[in-house]
């Protein structure tokens, strides 16, 4: 992504091998700042779900898991000096398809390639136990083995950094993978599938499925031969993926949506309570699980609090996140902003001022 002009076809990782959706389907991918088409993204179809699954379960009966732990963490390490090379180019790719501003995005690649050194270093050290047998005869110890196929749902808001924390402990492990990345958020996933290839992980251990027409998550879910989901969504959706996962027993972890309070009492150091509320409140435009939704102020520091809150947010920079001065960029769903413009007409009609 070179300039704003580029347009990108993508394709999808399956098998090591990229290839397109079946019948060549593709959806539209636009950059949420700008209105502008960065993108035709391939739009997979079940066909493509299912050999996906098989390019995982083929790889994962292959060598990968067996391979020597200190190789596996090899492998690991390179995909993160991979991302840390090019992290201004995949920061300002995170930008263009998101929105999120410039400084964000940069900070989130450092967190990556902390995450992958952390499991690249996790990975030599998945000790087992031992404990003391009922009788003299017995042997009593645990040996951890990896799931299998994993499949990993990721959304729109920190779309190569939550797709980090599923990928590299499910790598350091010994699993194979297909990722799933928000529909209106893929390039950085179908970028790391390419780091990922490069840095030497076998084919079929990490496989990049997109798509927007069809649910393809849902079809992850309910599939047989994927043993494991790692999802981050609402609470709503989280609630349907257990449901559906439980009756082919998959394990599941879930990471869901929250409703985050700031609570300032009179003994606050309150600068410090104003900037992390503003931190709180405005960090990636607000697109947080774990944003302020509510500040809780006590009553006789409330006129001071609210003064200096109100004071700050004015100074806040709206614009354009590809520019390092910005600090709020855009809102990435158009059905999200007008939400957000409803909810404030909500609280206006039932009493609440506009500071």
């Amino acid at each position: 992504m070179t300039s704003t002009s580029t347009l990108i076809k993508t394709q999808l990782l399956v098998g090591g091998q990229w290839r397109d959706a079946s019948g060549g389907a593709l959806y539209e991918d636009f950059n949420p700042a700008t209105g502008t088409k960065i993108a035709d993204v391939a739009d997979a179809s079940r066909e493509d779900v299912d050999a996906a699954v098989a390019a995982a379960r083929r790889a994962f009966e292959g060598r990968w898991p067996t391979m020597a732990a200190s190789r596996r963490a090899k492998i690991i390490y390179k995909l993160a000096q991979l991302i840390a090379e090019r992290a201004n180019e995949i920061a300002l790719m995170e930008v263009r398809d998101n929105g999120k501003t410039i400084s964000t995005a940069k900070g989130e690649l450092g967190a990556i390639v902390d995450c992958f050194e952390f499991y690249a270093g996790a990975t030599t050290k998945n000790y087992g136990e031992t404990m003391p047998p009922p009788l003299p005869t017995y042997l009593a110890n645990t040996v951890r083995e990896p799931v299998g196929v994993v499949g990993a749902i990721v959304p729109w808001n920190f779309p190569l950094l939550l797709a980090s924390w599923k990928v590299a402990p499910a790598l350091a492990t010994g699993c194979t993978i297909i990722l799933k990345p928000s529909s209106v958020t893929p390039l950085s996933a179908i970028e790391l599938g390419k780091i990922a290839l490069e840095a030497g992980v076998p084919e079929g251990v990490l496989n990049v499925v997109t798509g927007a027409s069809n649910p393809v998550g849902a079809w992850m879910v309910e599939h047989p031969g994927i043993d494991k989901i790692g999802f981050t969504g609402s609470t709503a959706t989280g609630k349907n993926v257990a449901a559906v996962a439980a009756k082919t027993l998959k394990r599941v972890t879930l990471e869901l949506g929250g409703k985050s309070p700031s609570v300032v009492f009179d003994d606050a150091d309150l600068r410090a309570a104003v900037a992390g509320a503003l931190y709180g409140v405005y960090y990636n435009a607000g697109q947080c699980c774990e944003a302020r939704t509510r500040i809780l102020v006590q009553s006789n520091i409330f006129d001071d609090f609210v003064g200096e809150f109100t004071e700050k947010a004015a100074r806040l920079r709206v614009g354009n996140p590809e520019e390092a001065a910005t600090q709020i960029g855009a809102i990435t769903l158009r059905d999200q902003f007008d939400k957000i413009k409803e909810y404030c007409e909500i609280g206006v009609a039932e009493g609440a001022k506009r500071l």
